[in-house]
């Protein structure tokens, strides 16, 4: 009885060990992918006596850990576009971050150089996102267009379609560019 236990025993250690590995691995991606956020969503700052806000944008760690900021005005009077996910994100989520910023840099990218338009990404999973389930009354994932007038949002709009067109990459980005168009052309 006893040389029919060993095997099983092995093969249980085995299966430990690799759990071990995979669990620490699991671990270790969350902690990078934690620390890469901090490093890549700041908060906006009040900046200069004229009103315009200053972003902190593109920061980057180099290999001796150093952080370059690069800093892009922000105009009192703008349109800021979020995209709302959690912390838990499949290919889907991915593209909604992914279409819309190609999206921007290829149709506004003047706008978002001066100041205009500004692309924000946040996970309401973490306390400082918590606060916009409310304010947005978000339920999923969701880009919202914010009209900001004076340094204030003066109105916004939940892009409710964006997961019945998320399966056609060109028809997602026209409703989206579509909406920020209309925006824009209020402002």
């Amino acid at each position: 009885m006893q040389r029919n236990l060993k095997p099983i025993l092995f093969l249980v250690a085995l299966i430990i060990g690799f759990g071990g590995l995979f669990a620490f691995k699991q671990l270790k991606s969350t902690e990078t992918a934690k620390q890469q956020q901090e490093l890549n969503y700041k908060n906006v700052n009040d900046s200069s006596k004229s009103g315009q806000l200053k972003e902190k944008t593109n920061v980057k760690a180099t290999e001796n850990k150093e952080v370059k900021k690069e800093e892009k005005v922000l105009l009192p009077n703008r349109l800021v576009v979020y995209y709302f996910h959690s912390k838990q994100r499949c290919k889907t989520c991915m593209n909604f971050e992914k279409y819309t910023k190609e999206l921007i840099a290829a149709n506004f990218p003047e706008q978002e150089k001066k100041g205009l338009l500004e692309f924000q990404s946040i996970s309401i999973s973490d306390e400082d996102g918590k606060k916009y389930v409310q304010q947005y009354q978000l339920v999923s994932k969701s880009i919202i267009l914010s009209t900001v007038k004076d340094n204030k949002e003066t109105e916004f709009k939940n892009l409710d379609k964006i997961w019945d067109l998320i399966g056609d990459e060109t028809v997602f980005k026209q409703y989206v560019k579509e909406n920020i168009d209309s925006v824009f052309s209020k402002m």
